[in-house]
């Protein structure tokens, strides 16, 4: 799976790559239960686009939690059944991305009983190092996080050069 994403995502949009990576996860369900593919996102960008990429993820039968600050806009798409649930986290997005961030949204997965997590997406580029930092928690496939903090932190990756 992670070849054909590598490979994907060459070839096409971010949209494109969604929704080619969600197809891959409902196809590949293997849990006993037969119950869908759990996906958290972390943060949610523009609306217009986010909508449209959450509508696809309900097509596609998966279970969406969004993880956001509060007062955020996705909220209006859990009624609605487009998203399964909203987890809110204060102040994330002030905070740094710090493992201490990572450890407060996964005690609020735990204490909204999301359960087994199958992905994790990162709907926002403000939290790409803390959709790492959950992904590896959670034991999902990710990016090394150390890697993902050099790219994005300068100082570090002036000192791997």
């Amino acid at each position: 799976i992670l070849a054909q994403v590598a490979f994907a995502s060459a070839q096409r949009s971010k949209f494109e790559l969604c929704e080619h990576t969600m197809d891959m996860l409902s196809m590949s369900s293997s849990r006993l239960d037969h119950s869908p593919p759990v996906v958290v996102v972390i943060g949610c960008g523009g609306e217009t686009t986010s909508r449209a990429m959450f509508e696809m993820m309900a097509q596609k039968g998966l279970r969406t939690i969004v993880v956001a600050q509060e007062g955020a806009w996705i909220a209006s798409l859990v009624p609605l059944g487009i998203v399964d649930k909203l987890v809110t986290v204060p102040g994330m997005w002030e905070a740094a991305q710090t493992d201490g961030l990572a450890n407060c949204v996964m005690q609020k997965l735990e204490d909204e009983h999301v359960g087994h997590v199958d992905a994790v997406y990162n709907a926002f580029y403000k939290f790409l190092l803390l959709a790492a930092r959950v992904a590896d928690k959670l034991g999902c496939i990710t990016n090394p996080v150390d890697a993902i903090e050099t790219c994005i932190v300068k100082s570090k990756a002036r000192m791997r050069s």
